[in-house]
């Protein structure tokens, strides 16, 4: 019976020793730290990478908004060198037209320009005495079944 308690005990030893040895591996410090440090690696190259492809595309529309600034730039160059060219062909032609007029001015006589313009006053002129409102019973009726802002369409039909 001893040579039983014998052999328990050292498949015990061998059991403990084979379980220490698989608990020690399995809840392994080491290798937990190995993988967290891979997975962060990953997780930073993958930032890294989507932060290249962002910059990249700024990049790029940052070169293409300075493209059309430089195009806007020209065209407004064009415009107000032609605004300018026609201000100046403008005020050419008012000059000319000017110097026109002050000769037929001078031809017309003051009075009968005086006398146009009278005559145009005249026609525009309303005569505000003789302006009165008379309500009729038709136009009673309409106020009273005209809608307002605050009434529902259910209450009143027109």
């Amino acid at each position: 019976m001893s040579w039983v308690v014998i052999v328990l005990i050292l498949i015990n030893l061998g059991l403990w020793l084979i379980f220490l040895l698989k608990f020690k591996a399995l809840f392994n410090t080491e290798k937990i730290i190995e993988k967290t440090r891979y997975e962060m690696e990953k997780l930073v190259k993958d930032i890294n990478n989507n932060a290249e492809m962002n910059i990249n595309l700024v990049d790029d529309r940052i070169r293409k908004l300075k493209s059309l600034i430089r195009e806007s730039d020209s065209k407004l160059q064009q415009l107000e060198t032609r605004l300018s060219l026609l201000n100046k062909q403008v005020s050419d032609s008012l000059e000319n037209s000017s110097r026109i007029n002050l000769k037929n001015v001078k031809k017309s006589s003051v009075s009968s320009i005086e006398k146009n313009a009278a005559l145009k006053y005249s026609k525009n002129k309303i005569d505000k005495q003789n302006l009165s409102v008379s309500v009729t019973k038709e136009g009673l009726r309409y106020a009273e079944n005209q809608k307002t802002l605050f009434d529902d369409d259910n209450e009143r039909s027109i």
